[in-house]
């Protein structure tokens, strides 16, 4: 049996990593590609690519356009994508492994 210090730490030190991969991995690459999708979605419905004073830069205009609708997403490993759904993923897998390591004893 673990005392009750031990078990204080090994609490704080979980959160502290959880709360690392949602604040610096999974909000961030959230927001990125939320900004990506409004991107595509100004362009498209702000911006007047379509007039014929828009000539020279309805080629960037469009480029950006169809570049912003293909999405981004930062990997792990080239394995996972990153997002807020990853991070709510890995807080169920965690705590099922908790409580699963609970009824054991």
């Amino acid at each position: 049996d673990l005392p009750q210090l031990e078990r204080y730490r090994i609490l704080l030190v979980s959160f502290a990593v959880i709360t690392e991969y949602a604040l610096i991995w999974g909000l961030p690459a959230q927001l990125l590609m939320n900004e990506v999708e409004d991107t595509a979605n100004a362009i498209y419905c702000e911006v007047s690519w379509y007039l014929k004073n828009t000539v020279p830069l309805r080629k960037y205009l469009l480029m950006t356009l169809m570049r912003s609708q293909k999405g981004v997403s930062i990997r792990a490993g080239n394995y996972h994508v990153i997002n807020n759904e990853t991070v709510v993923l890995m807080l169920k897998t965690a705590y099922s492994f908790y409580t699963f390591l609970q009824t054991l004893n």
